[in-house]
């Protein structure tokens, strides 16, 4: 979210890069870019979602009514307008309910205008059918009337900016999501117009709740601060096991974006003023996206609960286009992970992601004209819906893993031919080392990692690139080079990019995992059905004989169990599961089944 660098750039592509005299090590760097922000996954389909005579919105976050209803909050931004530099917050955003949204015939969508003349809104959730919106200054209470009417507004809490206007003009409330009589929201901190940071006088920051995570207790609109360090947090949500996530944007003292679980008491890096977290020792991101190479203005993440990449993150890019997935894993009990280019193709800047029941997904999109700050080619607004194609899947890379021994490539489908050759590879790390100069320290000390070998797994979908001596604290980039599956499908998007904070204890195995095995004797992990019922999570087990049924959490440990013989139903959670990923184990007999589910 600030001015962005032009950085140099070189396409590193295996074997052939390096012989024509590219090499990475301390006098000269490298750079993988694979993303491409004009064209769409190939994997779905993409349609307008609005009727011709509603000019498209430019969104700012969305949520869901209980009846299915599309919330929208705008937030609405022209080529002409500047900064605001003031105390006044513009009177720009609005809130319409969307219906019949999946329709095919765009004109039987119906909008509704429920509440305008909201200040700079950037977050909106509902809550017992009533919608509340975080503003700039302040989180808001809409309660909807008879048709046709506009909402009544309350407000529930004051946010606090710093005094100067020329100092909170990007001290946003970022997104906003709700829990257990509790909402969260991420302040951005004090950025000087250009987009460098306070950290020479941090006399101009004064108000001390500012740039970390909000909790606002929904009763009596009471704040507490959980954590400081964020610069624009341009987006929250909850993720696996209920952990909270944060996206944060590039600029001063950041050297490319950041998805962040956030941990109460921690600090993120960004200076901050009379802040309670400003001389504790930063904490470091679970992934980094190199600037340029795989994002440059991060937005709202999406926690995926269905699809391919169930448990993995999705956001959009305001800057480079496109969106972006994350997959994290915990290593030494912190979070650290990939990332990955999901797509390009649509018609604006994706601020908003919102995932459907269907696997679908709804785009908001959001720009100021510029390709300096909230801008994408131009593009202003966008309202889009993203549907995956029947029994279709890319083959890519899923995701990257730490081991002891290497780093693991683990890929949708099975890898043909050269999977196991070096050549097929490219490795190398750079470090992140966070600077006052705006842009700068990103992917410093670019050194390629020499591969021992490449091992593929007995099921040819995953294969670990066995490498010594690996440097935690670093971003190590991956590149594929000609690998096709065995059907002679080609790889789509053939680079990611690991944050390796700490190596993984355990060590590599080519083991067929536990599915694979029971798949072998005729049991499917998809024929397991899950779904949520109410605060407990029912599961139907469809096989025949004895047969287990055990909740884990990610840690593997069990929380619950249950027995039976046949088919048969259970109800599983004991009436309070919290929202979050588990894994829910099936024994049957001699076999395992295993499979994640987001609750």
């Amino acid at each position: 979210m600030g001015t962005k660098m032009l950085m140099s750039k070189f396409l590193v592509a295996g074997t052939a890069a390096l012989a024509a005299g590219i090499t990475l090590g301390n006098a000269q760097t490298g750079t993988i870019s694979v993303h491409n922000d004009l064209v769409l996954n190939p994997a779905y389909t993409l349609a307008e979602m609005h009727p011709a005579a509603w000019v498209p919105p430019q969104v700012g976050d969305m949520a869901l009514m209980a009846d299915g209803k599309l919330v929208i909050l705008t937030h609405e931004l022209s080529l002409s307008d500047k900064e605001n530099t003031t105390n006044v917050p513009r009177s720009n955003s609005k809130v319409y309910l969307v219906g019949n949204y999946k329709s095919a015939d765009l004109e039987t969508i119906d909008t509704l205008l429920v509440a305008k003349d909201l200040k700079e809104a950037t977050g909106v959730c509902v809550v017992d059918g009533k919608i509340y919106v975080m503003e700039k200054l302040q989180l808001t209470e809409l309660t909807l009337g008879a048709p046709g009417t506009m909402a009544t507004a309350r407000k529930v809490a004051d946010i606090g900016v710093d005094a100067l206007g020329v100092v909170n003009f990007q001290e946003y409330a970022f997104g906003l999501i709700y829990k257990d009589g509790y909402f969260y929201s991420a302040l951005g901190g004090g950025v000087r117009i250009g987009g460098k940071s306070y950290s020479d006088d941090l006399s101009k920051l004064t108000e001390p709740n500012r740039d970390g995570v909000l909790k606002i207790k929904a009763s009596d609109g009471s704040k507490e601060l959980l954590n400081g360090g964020l610069r624009a947090p341009n987006g929250i949500a909850f993720g696996p096991a209920g952990t909270m996530w944060v996206t944060d944007n590039q600029g001063s003292w950041l050297p490319s974006c950041k998805l962040i679980n956030v941990v109460n008491g921690r600090n993120y890096g960004y200076p901050n003023g009379p802040g309670k977290f400003r001389d504790m020792v930063e904490s470091p991101p679970a992934v980094w996206f190199p600037y340029s190479e795989i994002g440059r203005s991060l937005t709202h993440p999406a926690f995926l609960k269905t699809g391919p990449f169930v448990g993995q993150f999705l956001m959009g890019d305001l800057s480079q286009g496109g969106m972006i997935r994350a997959a994290v894993e915990v290593v030494n009990g912190e979070y650290q992970g990939s990332a990955h280019s999901f797509s390009g193709g649509f018609t604006a800047g994706v601020e908003a992601t919102l995932e459907l029941d269907d696997g679908s997904f709804v785009l908001g999109g959001l720009g100021k004209g510029d390709v300096a700050n909230w801008g994408w080619r131009g593009k202003l607004r966008g309202l889009q819906r993203l549907t995956p194609k029947p029994a279709t899947t890319n083959f890519e890379i899923l995701a990257l893993h730490s081991k002891s021994d290497g780093i693991e490539v683990e890929f949708t489908k099975p890898v043909g031919a050269g999977a196991d050759l070096v050549a097929t590879y490219t490795m190398f790390y750079g470090t992140m080392t966070p600077s006052e100069l705006y842009g700068g320290g990103n992917m410093l000390n670019k050194t390629l990692i020499t591969i021992k070998s490449a091992k593929v797994s007995q099921n040819k979908m995953r294969v670990l690139l066995e490498a010594d001596g690996l440097v935690p604290k670093s971003v190590i980039a991956v590149r594929v080079t000609g690998l096709k599956t065995e059907a002679g499908e080609e790889l789509y998007r053939p680079a990611a990019w690991y944050t390796l904070n700490s190596v993984s204890p355990v060590k590599w195995t080519d083991v067929t995992s536990v599915n694979d095995r029971a798949r072998a004797k005729g049991l499917s992990v998809e024929s397991i059905l899950t779904a949520r019922m109410g605060r407990n999570l029912s599961v139907k087990v469809p096989f025949a004989g004895a047969h287990v049924v055990t909740l884990r959490n990610l840690r593997g440990e069990a929380l619950e169990s249950r027995s039976g013989s046949g088919a048969g139903q259970y109800l599983l959670g004991n009436s309070a599961l919290a929202s979050g990923m588990y894994l829910l184990d099936v024994k049957v007999g001699d076999q395992l089944l295993r499979k994640s589910v987001v609750f």
